[in-house]
């Protein structure tokens, strides 16, 4: 299975190959009842995350689930979206599937959090860029060798979405999300 390069006289097909059928629950515990929860990431809302849910709170999640013996947490699209327009949040239709969603990312705020019962996506995520914006003015005072190795191994794939991201504004900060992103 998987993506394969055909040449033949002169031309090139690019050749798709699945295997006979998905891979199951069944696969991996045969003839078990196993159950888990599904959740949409941002929905998680606790003290401290600027008004939309993070990757503390799916870790919160969990350890709570596995208390009750759950087997699985299926979440939602963790992609990363466009942060130069912030009314684009779906989660089903990314920038890039490749990298992270920095919203995502634990804010680890003192800031006040949004008491709204629904998330006001133009303003949290505005509020979390502007936070992340001096996390990311903070590092450039002591660079960490470990992001720059992060992006040496990410190469060309990291610099044309930074790139992309950050046509606006400084492309090293979206690098450096990611990297956040990444270690999260």
């Amino acid at each position: 299975p998987g993506y394969h390069t055909l040449r033949f006289g002169g031309h090139e097909v690019t050749l798709a190959v699945a295997p006979p059928r998905c891979f199951t629950v069944g696969d991996i515990a045969p003839g078990e009842r196993l159950w888990g929860l599904a959740v949409q990431i941002y929905s998680l809302r606790r003290p401290g995350d600027l008004g939309i849910g993070d990757t503390t709170a799916v870790a919160m999640l969990a350890r709570s689930a596995a208390e009750y013996g759950a087997d699985a947490l299926a979440l939602s699209p963790a992609h990363s979206l466009f942060p130069d327009d912030l009314s684009r949040f779906g989660p089903y239709s990314p920038s890039s599937r490749l990298f992270r969603n920095p919203l995502l990312i634990d804010a680890d705020s003192e800031e006040a959090d949004s008491e709204l019962p629904l998330i006001d996506w133009p303003s949290a995520s505005a509020n979390k860029y502007a936070l992340f914006r001096r996390r990311y003015e903070d590092f450039l005072k002591a660079p960490s060798p470990a992001f720059e190795a992060f992006v040496r191994e990410h190469g060309e794939s990291l610099a044309g979405h930074a790139r992309f991201e950050g046509r606006n504004g400084d492309h090293h900060f979206y690098a450096f999300l990611q990297w956040l992103a990444d270690r999260a």
